[in-house]
């Protein structure tokens, strides 16, 4: 999984300078120049002096406000892409004034690098810090929506505690849900529940059975069963319980102590299984517990809000995008896709994702097949957004993949916007090499 992470500081433009042109004293061996060599191949092909090749360009929309780049490079080490920018505004660009004393400028440093190599962008950032003197203050490259969102308000999530994550993995596994369900519809006896499994499902019942006791989502009792009417007539905790209690004079409704009449064990759910199997809050949690995993605030995920009057599972802020989540504890078939499809117009999220534990249907994948060459056909080409089509994740076990394919995607959006005002510095506008050649010619 890819990170990106971009920082930000401002100081006096003259000594950010001065202390940009120490970067590569400073940096060791491991970081090669990516910027620089560019210019200095183009230079020798093109006959051109270093000091004519620049750029003209200004990007329209900058990642950091109408900043004027003055200085930048790109370092790669092994496979961590560093950058280093330094800008001034637009405004003292144009007035010609960015050595004047005082100016200020701005120092933006950011990192491209797979989650398993993160501690050589962290040492890269807290390089430049050393050697700007200098606080660098993270920055999110947040969506529109994203800033709406986070005006509205929204209640944040309550992080849950540790039992309570550990009982939704558990019901994660489909043969421990599938029987605490049974246990909270029926009267969990385990000579009833063995017949419900079937012969494939009887022969792992103790060790599933024992994973819901552990995770607390299920208790074990002794049953009385009446010889006569098969009726229960007592649940207790356990068969020492029940021996107290004959002693102290329970018996059945036929005459019998209650001891002496049959006896069976039972799974009753307790009130943290009934919870989480409730409107399936399991997945819920297990999402949360994913999402933080990937490094999403807690304070970017929201869950369980009304909007217009529709329920919405999950909504997250990834990488400065929304993106709202539909949780489905069996399969996804047409009508779901149609509710989703106007939670999708309510929240108009960034991008959406949907989380099924069994699959997709086919009808439904249609459908926003079908919406999704609506939106094409209906917009310019230059706009058409892949994010309108929602991502799909067959199976809870699929998840985490699923959250890391999304992140990298949303990353390398991001990347490419910050890129896209740094390369062109790499090479030279046309205005450039038509003044170098005719100086050229003209010698």
């Amino acid at each position: 999984m890819l990170r990106f992470n971009l920082y930000s500081s401002a100081g006096a433009l003259g000594e950010l300078l001065a202390t940009y042109d120490k970067v590569g004293e400073h940096l060791d061996e491991s970081y090669i120049s990516i910027l620089e060599a560019a210019r200095n191949t183009q230079s020798k092909l093109l006959g051109i002096e270093l000091a004519e090749m620049e750029s003209d360009r200004m990007d329209p929309q900058p990642v950091c406000g109408p900043v004027r780049i003055v200085k930048a490079e790109l370092f790669r080490n092994a496979s961590t892409l560093c950058g280093l920018v330094i800008g001034v505004s637009e405004t003292a660009y144009r007035m010609a004034v960015i050595q004047e004393t005082g100016q200020r400028g701005t120092l933006r440093v950011f990192t491209l690098a797979d989650s398993q190599d993160e501690r050589t962008a962290a040492d890269f950032v807290e390089s430049m810090q050393d050697l700007f003197k200098v606080s660098l203050n993270s920055r999110d490259v947040m969506s529109d929506r994203a800033r709406s969102l986070i005006g509205e308000g929204l209640a944040q999530i309550v992080v849950a505690e540790q039992a309570e994550h550990a009982a939704a993995r558990t019901l994660a596994g489909k043969d421990a849900r599938e029987l605490a369900v049974a246990i909270k519809s029926g009267s969990g006896l385990l000579v009833d529940l063995a017949k419900q499994m079937g012969s494939d499902g009887q022969a792992g019942l103790p060790s599933v059975r024992e994973r819901l006791l552990e995770s607390d989502l299920v208790v074990g009792e002794t049953v009385v069963l009446c010889g006569k009417t098969g009726q229960a007539i007592s649940r207790v905790r356990s068969r020492s319980t029940l021996d107290a209690m004959a002693d102290a004079g329970l018996r059945c409704s036929c005459g019998k102590p209650a001891n002496e009449e049959k006896i069976e064990e039972a799974l009753s759910i307790t009130e943290l299984g009934r919870d989480l199997l409730d409107k399936s809050r399991w997945m819920t949690l297990v999402l949360i517990e994913e999402l933080l995993h990937i490094g999403v605030s807690p304070d970017h995920i929201f869950v369980e809000q009304q909007f217009d009057g529709d329920e919405i599972a999950c909504i997250a802020i990834i990488s400065g995008d929304v993106v709202l989540f539909e949780l489905r504890d069996g399969r996804f078939s047409l009508g779901h896709a149609h509710s989703f499809n106007a939670k999708i117009g309510i929240v108009q999220p960034d991008y959406s994702m949907v989380v099924t534990t069994e699959k997709i249907g086919n009808d439904a994948k249609i459908h926003f097949d079908r919406r999704r060459q609506a939106v094409r056909k209906n917009m310019p080409r230059p706009y058409v957004d892949e994010s309108v089509e929602p991502l799909f994740v067959e199976g809870i076990s699929n998840l985490r993949a699923g959250l890391e394919d999304l992140v990298t995607n949303l990353v390398t959006k991001d990347a490419r916007r910050v890129l896209s005002e740094v390369l062109p510095l790499a090479g030279i506008t046309p205005g450039t090499l038509l003044r170098g050649w005719t100086t050229r010619s003209h010698g």
